[in-house]
């Protein structure tokens, strides 16, 4: 029997109870876990609690005497009729205290310790001590007094003379019993009740045995199953853990916590113990608490996704999904849960939804380019046209000039809106790239100006890449400016250019493991700040002034990148710089390469061409200069 456990045969008592005195048994024991029509089961337990909690309503309802008065009723049930029937001729009082106390008590009440001293040739002194950590009672101490008044009485005998010290958790018994009187009954009748009465106590002990055995088994299963489960919870990569009602202090943690959050399980355990709200990211934390009490009102399962902070200051995304565990009264006593690493979960929502908007604007922004490029090819014709038509020192050849070179930028900017929205042709081929960035680099020179020191570093042996050399030329040249913008006093730019194979373990998550030609753009720059490093790739996006920019520069390499099956990877620190690393997968067979090019967009789709049926284009088209 566990020790937080009794027989429910200790409340057998409350019957004859409420036959002498009306005791209320369904009021005493309503609300509790347990059932008037097990009271005679042996093998049937119920908590220490449970039975303390029974003489608490007895007390506090009846007073201190009426709980005496139970107790004496406590030993004229079952567990005692077979010891008056073999001690009704022979045995001395005091044997049958004895037996009580040392036999049927331990048997009973495991949670209690028991004591015995002789007082004097007739009386003898009995200590009661309720083992900790289970509650004490006075009200159990009370009906204990009247028990050991009422043994006597089961041999026909008058009640014992007890007097007590009693407190909750030890009480002092001086039992003094009555004087032993001599009865003679005839053998032969004393004989057959007392065979009757050893074959029913064999029978009880045969049960309890059997008992035993079953309630071993029982125990051997649950040590099983913990086993398992213990186990099962080291070896989960998730982090179990069970903690306080208020979820700052940790009862039990598994090993998992320490992949996710860099610290071990003992960390989070012990009286300097780390509360676990404090690798909560700060700004999460309100979210987080006001989710779980809402769920824990409700008595749900709550699920919660915050950020933490890990031992190294990383900060990881996680999924908490916890249970409130509570007690027989219905109050919450721990929290239960599982706490998953959901990091790259979020990492791929975010590129998902990072997509979608590119998809957005790019359909928006070609189907825009499309019309703006018609009326483009309007305007230049004609002011090509009136530029021919206008003698050179005519009053309006200057302004026909600005519109037609504003019609040309204008032209330019739409060329880089349908490149981003995939609906410009592209001509991949094998591309050596060290030789691309070679090609470029006086127009590099000249793009950042002489302020700045240029530097390329090329590798040797390069893999070939395919890709569309135009737009990778664009590529190069756009990070170069954004470079150039960030070094407004100066400052060194190097462009590197190597060979690089990613592995499983590298953490670019965003990349297959494979063989990549990486090109590096590293500046001395300002930095860009955390909370729009996000947000650089995004179209239209700048933090340029009015005029100077137009937020499609670094979207439209995105895109070119992407298109060619790599990856753009940005780092940054503000005040020490930003290095910009483009993968381009390495090329798997020349063979399939043609060098002329594909008329194909990077989905695979038709290149949907400019509407030249629009009346504008049609109109400047159809006219021919004329040379003057």
């Amino acid at each position: 029997m566990p020790k937080g456990e009794v027989t429910i045969a200790g409340l057998a008592f409350l019957e004859k109870a409420e036959a002498r005195f009306g005791l209320p048994v369904d009021r005493l024991i309503e609300g509790l876990p347990v059932r008037r029509e097990d009271f005679h089961r042996i093998d049937k337990r119920i908590p220490w609690d449970v039975l303390v909690e029974v003489c608490e309503r007895i007390q506090a309802e009846f007073g201190a005497q009426a709980t005496r008065d139970a107790g004496r009723c406590a030993v004229e049930g079952d567990v005692f009729r077979n010891v008056r029937r073999i001690a009704g001729l022979f045995v001395d009082t005091r044997d049958i205290y004895r037996s009580s106390l040392f036999w049927i008590a331990p048997s009973m009440f495991p949670t209690v310790k028991v004591g015995w001293e002789a007082d004097g040739d007739r009386s003898f002194v009995v200590t009661l001590e309720i083992r900790e950590p289970y509650r004490g009672s006075t009200a159990w101490m009370n009906l204990v007094a009247g028990g050991l008044e009422g043994i006597p009485e089961i041999l026909g005998l008058p009640p014992a003379k007890v007097t007590a010290e009693i407190s909750p958790r030890r009480t002092r018994y001086v039992v003094t019993p009555p004087d032993r009187r001599p009865r003679r009954r005839g053998l032969v009748q004393w004989l057959r009740s007392a065979a009757n009465a050893i074959d029913e106590l064999a029978d009880q002990a045969e049960e309890l045995r059997r008992s035993r055995e079953a309630r071993q088994q029982a125990v051997e299963a649950l040590e099983s199953r913990e086993h398992t489960f213990a186990n099962l919870l080291e070896n989960l990569s998730a982090m179990g853990y069970r903690c306080s009602p208020d979820g700052r202090h940790m009862e039990v943690v598994s090993q998992g916590c320490r992949a996710i959050t860099g610290y071990g399980p003992e960390a989070f355990l012990g009286a300097e113990a780390l509360p676990f709200d404090d690798v909560v990211f700060p700004d999460d934390k309100p979210g987080r608490q006001l989710r779980r009490a809402a769920s824990l009102v409700a008595r749900e399962t709550c699920s919660s996704e915050y950020r933490i902070l890990t031992r190294t200051g990383e900060v990881r995304w996680v999924l908490d999904i916890g249970d409130g565990t509570y007690d027989e009264g219905g109050s919450l006593v721990a929290i239960e849960g599982v706490i998953v690493d959901i990091t790259e979960k979020r990492k791929l929502e975010e590129r998902l939804s990072h997509v979608h908007r590119l998809e957005a604007i790019g359909q928006l922004a070609g189907s825009v380019a499309h019309d703006f490029n018609n009326l483009l090819t309007a305007v230049l014709g004609a002011t090509d046209l009136a530029l021919l038509a206008l003698p050179l020192d005519h009053p309006a050849r200057r302004d026909v000039a600005d519109a037609h070179a504003a019609a040309q930028r204008g032209s330019a900017l739409t060329k880089q809106l349908l490149a981003f929205a995939r609906q410009r042709p592209i001509e991949p081929r094998l591309l050596d790239v060290g030789a691309l960035v070679q090609g470029v680099f006086g127009i590099l020179a000249r793009v950042v100006g002489g302020r700045i020191k240029l530097e390329t570093r090329i590798g040797v042996g390069l893999w070939p890449v395919v890709a569309d050399g135009g737009q990778l030329e664009q590529v190069i040249i756009n990070l170069a400016a954004n470079a150039r913008d960030a070094m407004i006093d100066g400052g060194e730019l190097t462009i590197s250019v190597m060979n690089a194979e990613i592995g499983t373990s590298t953490g670019a998550g965003e990349l297959r493991p494979g063989e990549y030609v990486v090109i590096r753009v590293e500046d001395t720059g300002t930095g860009i700040s955390p909370h729009i490093l996000g947000r650089v790739f995004e179209p239209f996006f700048t933090t340029k002034l009015p005029g100077q920019g137009t937020g499609l520069g670094l979207a439209s390499s995105y895109a070119t990148v992407v298109r060619a099956g790599g990856h753009i990877g940005l780092e940054s620190q503000v005040g020490s710089g930003t290095c910009v690393s483009v993968y381009l997968p390495r090329a798997a067979s020349t063979a399939a390469i043609s060098s002329s090019g594909l008329n194909t967009s990077a989905n695979g789709n038709a290149v949907i061409p400019s509407r030249a049926n629009e009346t504008g284009g049609r109109g400047a088209s159809a006219r021919a200069p004329r040379p003057r």
